[in-house]
């Protein structure tokens, strides 16, 4: 599917832009909520975060919910400052997709992350 593809060379993209700088870019094997998660952050203005797992992704604002509605995408907003406070912080924009992992608006980060790894 040419989007899963697009999708794919995206996520590509800024796991190389994220090279070389600690925890991101990679999963941690020891940090055990990120389990079985890729996480990303690049600095821009504000931080761009990316948390991918094998049934869907979350991320900041800087993302568009709509884009990843369009594309038939299990997505989740949780914005946070950092990968880490997505775990203490709440789902603010769901996917329907991601609405059917169990995943909704409201839902602590901790927990969203578990429906998609």
């Amino acid at each position: 599917m040419p989007s899963r593809r697009l999708f794919g060379a995206a996520l590509g993209l800024l796991a190389a832009a994220s090279l070389g700088r600690g925890h991101e870019g990679v999963a941690a094997a020891t940090d055990d909520p990120w389990r079985g998660l890729e996480r990303h952050e690049i600095q821009l203005d504000q931080k761009l975060l990316v948390v991918k797992g094998s049934k869907g992704v979350i991320g900041c604002p800087y993302l568009d919910v709509g884009m990843f509605e369009r594309l038939g995408e299990a997505f989740a907003v949780i914005p946070a400052a950092d990968t880490a406070g997505m775990l203490d912080s709440k789902v603010a924009a769901v996917t329907s997709k991601a609405r059917a992992l169990g995943i909704e608006v409201g839902m602590p980060g901790r927990e969203a992350l578990d429906k998609i790894r």
